[in-house]
């Protein structure tokens, strides 16, 4: 017994030696790849910078340095990491019209983020012209696209009637729901407000306290107060059958999230 432990533990100090050793041969090659301009490995070393990945100290003007020279050759990925930057001021000075100039090539490539941080910035005016319409547009492109954020934003447009956007509820509900499947709690606490309203759908408690129940345990505060609300319409029955929805449906994300 005693050889086959000390047999196991040489050969694990062995096999960890060999995988730090093609570990730091992979981040040297990662790292000549970059400076032979290789735009995906300069958008993956600066990456690296930006968070502080294994061996490479957090480093924004570093991080900065090779996201630009990726979408200085067309790589999208890397012009909307750019513009977050210029947005933020991260490595460099806060710059919104160089922001919303990367964001733009981007979002033109089909970068989604940036197609809906292009819409942010046209409806508030931040680094060029308000100009509603074109925000409009690149929401609905990025929600379109399946983008929780966006969805959620052009469900509430629809149902306040704001943004150029005339109030359809209908409309209103098909944006939140589908935002709403993707755990965005707010699109979440929405949807069982519209149940329970019949707003854009018929009236239905069951389901506002199942939305509201999935809502709550997610952390909208907001939520708890529509889900006693909802709960005074209900048999005990159909209180279970909600109950075992909204925490077969929360175990389901966690599990994903986790994957």
């Amino acid at each position: 017994m005693i050889k086959r432990f000390f047999s196991f533990i040489t050969n694990k100090v062995a096999m960890d030696k060999a995988a730090i050793q093609d570990e730091e041969a992979c981040l040297s090659e990662l790292q000549n790849a970059a400076i032979q301009g290789n735009p995906e490995a300069q958008t993956r070393l600066g990456f690296y910078y930006y968070m502080g990945y294994k061996v490479f100290p957090q480093d924004y003007k570093e991080a900065f340095k090779w996201f630009q020279s990726a979408a200085e050759q067309g790589l999208a990925e890397s012009q909307f990491r750019v513009g977050c930057m210029y947005y933020a001021g991260q490595g460099i000075p806060q710059d919104w019209e160089s922001a919303a100039s990367w964001f733009e090539k981007a979002a033109e490539q089909g970068e989604t983020m940036a197609q809906y941080n292009l819409a942010v910035l046209h409806g508030e005016g931040k680094g060029l012209e308000t100009n509603v319409r074109l925000g409009n547009y690149w929401l609905q492109v990025a929600a379109e696209k399946g983008l929780a954020e966006a969805q959620y934003d052009l469900g509430l447009y629809y149902y306040k009637g704001i943004r150029l956007f005339a109030q359809n509820y209908r409309k209103a509900f098909y944006w939140f729901e589908k935002a709403a499947y993707q755990d965005h709690l707010s699109a979440q606490n929405n949807l069982g407000l519209m149940y329970s309203k019949g707003f854009g759908v018929p009236q239905n408690f069951q389901l506002a306290y199942q939305w509201a129940c999935l809502a709550a345990v997610n952390g909208d505060s907001k939520a708890c107060k529509l889900r006693d609300k909802a709960i005074a319409h209900l048999t005990t029955s159909q209180i279970k059958k909600a109950q075992e929805w909204a925490s077969s449906w929360y175990l389901k994300s966690q599990r994903n999230v986790l994957a």
